[in-house]
C-alpha cells in the first residue's frame, strides 16, 4: 500500500469538514438530543433493574448483618452465664478441696493423738510396772537392810559390849532407829 501524500490527507479533511466531529456546532442539537436519550435509557434501566438489585442485596447483607450481630450477642450472653456457672462450680470444688483436706488434717490428727495416748498409756503402764518393781525391790532391800542391822547390831553388842541382847530387843530398837531418821 502506497502511503498517503499531504494533499491526499487535506482532501480528506475537505470531505468530511475541518473541524473535530464533536465540536462541530452543526451537529451540537443531534448530540445533546442522543446524549439526553441515552443519559434517559440509562437512568430507566438503573432505577428499574439495578438500583432495585442493589438496593436488595444490601438490605439482605444488613439483615444478615444484624443477624450475626443479635447471634454474636446471644451467645456472648449464653457464654457469660457459662462462665459464671464455671466460676462457681469452681469455687464449690475449691471449698469441696478444703473441707476435705481440712477433714483428712482433723482424721490424721485424730489417728495420730489416739496412737499418742495408746503409746503414752503403754509407757505409763510400763512405766507403773517398773515403780512398782522398784518399790518392791526397794522394800526388799529395807527388809534385807533392816535384818543386816538387826544381825549387825546384835553382833556389835555382843561383841563389843558383851551384852547378851535378844532379837525382839533387837528388832525393836533397829525398827525405831529407821522410823525416826
Amino acid at each position: 500500500m502506497a502511503s498517503k501524500t499531504h494533499t491526499e490527507t487535506g482532501a480528506h479533511q475537505a470531505e468530511h469538514g475541518s473541524s473535530f466531529p464533536p465540536l462541530d456546532d452543526t451537529t451540537f442539537a443531534s448530540q445533546i438530543f442522543w446524549l439526553v436519550l441515552c443519559f434517559g435509557i440509562l437512568y430507566f434501566v438503573l432505577a428499574k433493574i439495578g438500583l432495585p438489585r442493589i438496593a436488595g442485596i444490601i438490605e439482605s447483607r444488613q439483615q444478615k448483618l444484624d443477624n450475626d450481630v443479635e447471634t454474636a450477642e446471644r451467645l456472648q450472653s449464653e457464654s457469660d452465664v457459662v462462665k459464671q456457672s464455671y466460676e462457681k462450680e469452681l469455687l464449690d470444688a475449691r471449698k469441696a478441696s478444703q473441707q476435705l483436706a481440712q477433714k483428712s488434717r482433723d482424721q490424721a490428727k485424730a489417728e495420730a493423738d489416739a496412737v499418742r495416748e495408746k503409746a503414752e498409756a503403754s509407757l505409763q503402764q510400763k512405766l507403773d510396772v517398773a515403780e512398782k518393781n522398784i518399790s518392791d525391790m526397794k522394800s526388799k532391800a529395807m527388809a534385807n537392810v533392816q535384818e543386816i542391822a538387826q544381825d549387825a547390831a546384835e553382833e556389835i553388842s555382843s561383841s563389843l559390849l558383851n551384852i547378851k541382847v535378844t532379837k525382839a530387843e533387837v528388832k525393836s530398837a533397829v525398827t525405831k532407829a529407821v522410823k525416826g531418821s
